[in-house]
This record gives structure tokens, sequence and C-alpha cells, in this order.
């Protein structure tokens, strides 16, 4: 599966205060793709699997190395925004606003970040769907 267009920014003239809207909100996409994660998992630990199928505990082995791999990036992706929103919020607190173009430049590679790991996602969740109706049992 193809990404369907390419990272486009949209930095222009934001305030830090639309800065700190917008990686809010990445935050708590993170934090709810984290219970998400889990529940992958869980599905693949429970007998749900037809019988004689190829390569099924190499493939579910496969898959959680695949879920461990996103929940890794997940985490370094959380750690990256919360840093980011804690210099944002002392400036915004500061009324500094000296370093915009610095949180601009920050903002657009977590932006980048950010679109790249929603198209993991995305690829991983549409393999896991069809792999998953070929083999649970009816």
């Amino acid at each position: 599966m193809e990404p369907q267009q390419g990272y486009k920014s949209f930095k222009g003239a934001k305030s830090l205060e639309e800065f700190q809207y917008n990686l809010t909100k990445h935050l708590v996409w993170l934090k709810d793709l984290k219970s998400e994660l889990q529940f992958y998992t869980a599905i693949l630990d429970r007998p749900i699997f037809k019988t004689q199928v190829m390569n099924l505990f190499e493939t579910l082995s496969n898959l959680k190395n695949d879920i461990g791999q996103l929940e890794e990036d997940r985490m370094i992706l959380f750690h990256q925004i919360t840093s980011h929103l804690s210099h944002i919020t002392k400036n915004i607190e500061e009324q500094d606003n000296g370093h915009i173009q610095l949180f601009k430049d920050k903002y657009e590679a977590t932006g980048k970040e950010m679109f790249n790991f929603n198209d993991k996602i995305s690829q991983f969740k549409f393999g896991f769907y069809q792999y998953m109706q070929s083999v649970m049992k009816e």
C-alpha cells in the first residue's frame, strides 16, 4: 500500500499557540495508539486461528516484532513532542518570541516524522487486517 500523497508543510506564520495545539493533538493520538498496539498484541495471543495455516507462528512472531518496533517509534515521537511542548509552553509563559524560528524548524521536522509514522501505522494495519481475515476461524 503506497501513501496517497507526500508530506506537505504548512508552517507559514503560525503562532506558538498553534504549534502547541497541533503538537498536543499529535501527543493525544500517540497516547491512544498505545492501547491500540496492545490490543493487536492481545489478538495475536488468542487461539482464534485456523488450523493448518502455513507459517502461522513465524508470521505471528513477525507481527509481534512489528508491533514492538511501532511501540518503540511511538515512544520516541512521544518523548520528542513532550519535550517540544515543554519548551513552547515555557516560552509562551515567559512571552519570549525570540526562538520562534527554532520552534518552526523543530515543528517541521516533527510534523514530517509524524506523517511518516502515521503512514507506517496505516500500512501495518492494512497488512494486519488482511492477514487476520485470511487466518482467523469463522
